[in-house]
């Protein structure tokens, strides 16, 4: 028996004529075939009818990462002692994920006098400070909480901030998530 041996072409062309069958998957039963395909999906280049088209059906086949990761596990509307005092952190929060992670000095030193300085970056000024985190019946950010935070940051009542401790950075990570609207000053002229 002879073969017949045939050139193999690397050049790649687009259109041409189809060479081989189209694969046929059995969709129904194969939770690994849609997996694959929902991993790829991020890759295509869509034209505006497949756009048209998903609108339309009300799908999406856009791959999106953590569309809903939300890292700010504090969020507090201000009051109005947050704003002119101290800034109240929920207790059961700072107990499970601040203080096992505090350095042994800022450790020791909450056992013994219930306070220690800790880092807070502002996320949106890229700026680092340092406040008083003390232990009363909550826990609360003092001292120079109201002199960096809210003059600098021109915070009031009810403007919305987050918080999340960064344990490889070991510092508080803070933004303004949300500020009330400002009534304008109106000044009177008096004649």
């Amino acid at each position: 028996m002879e073969h017949q041996v045939q050139d193999l072409s690397l050049e790649l062309t687009l259109g041409g004529p189809y060479t081989a069958e189209p694969y046929q998957a059995d969709t129904e039963g194969s939770a690994d075939l849609i997996r694959i395909r929902a991993s790829f999906t991020g890759f295509r280049v869509y034209s505006v009818n497949q756009e048209v088209e998903e609108t339309k059906y009300k799908v999406s086949t856009r791959l999106t990462l953590c569309s809903s990761f939300d890292p700010w596990v504090f969020k507090k509307p201000l009051g109005h002692l947050d704003a002119t005092k101290r800034l109240s952190l929920r207790k059961p929060w700072v107990d499970a994920e601040v203080l096992p992670n505090l350095n042994v000095l800022a450790k020791h030193q909450m056992q013994q006098g219930h306070r220690t300085w800790v880092r807070v970056f502002d996320k949106d000024t890229r700026s680092l400070n340092e406040v008083e985190l003390k232990k009363e019946e909550s826990f609360v950010f003092r001292d120079l909480w109201v002199h960096d935070f809210v003059n600098r940051r021109k915070l009031v009542a009810q403007d919305t901030v987050g918080l999340y401790w960064e344990t490889t950075e070991q510092r508080f990570v803070f933004s303004v998530l949300k500020r009330i609207p400002r009534v304008p000053k109106t000044t009177s002229n008096r004649s």
